[in-house]
């Protein structure tokens, strides 16, 4: 699914289903509908989102990308198990964030990765990946970067070698 801003700043989103993907003739229709119109980020299911919610800086799974309903359904991304299940039960304070495209604006949301040693990565509109300095200890090489605070706690640094 790709979401995009048109110019005047509202988000939508279009999806392509795999079979029209792979079809000659087939392309996305928003470039032709909203000439003005740019690409914010292309999100699959599994990817990684970051938004604020709560006013912390949250890491969120895409479970499902629900394109008629123009909706995503999220969930932090260390919650595990039958999520479905999980959010029916009243025990449990597990609840799915159903996020439309203006609720992801609304909430900051940007697509990352996170690396091998466990660090986030910002991925901009052309896939490149940019490095959040969060973890870092300095506040100063975070502020130069544009980082932004993360709910999980900086990687420890091994020292002495």
């Amino acid at each position: 699914m790709e979401i995009f801003e048109t110019p005047d700043g509202k988000w939508l989103g279009e999806a392509l289903s795999v079979f029209m993907a792979n079809q000659m003739d087939s392309s996305l229709r928003w470039p032709t509908e909203f000439p003005g119109a740019r690409l914010i980020m292309r999100v699959f299911k599994g990817d990684l989102v970051a938004l604020d919610m709560k006013g912390q800086r949250t890491i969120m799974v895409v479970h499902r990308l629900d394109a008629a309903a123009n909706r995503f359904k999220l969930a932090a991304h260390n919650e595990t198990g039958n999520l479905d299940q999980r959010h029916t039960d009243e025990t449990d304070p597990f609840r799915w964030l159903m996020a439309s495209y203006g609720t992801l604006k609304a909430m900051n949301a940007e697509r990352i990765r996170i690396d091998e040693l466990g660090r986030p990565w910002r991925i901009d509109r052309r896939g490149i990946y940019r490095s959040l300095a969060a973890f870092s200890s300095s506040a100063s090489i975070a502020k130069r970067s544009g980082a932004l605070p993360w709910t999980t706690s900086p990687p420890s640094t091994a020292t002495g070698r």
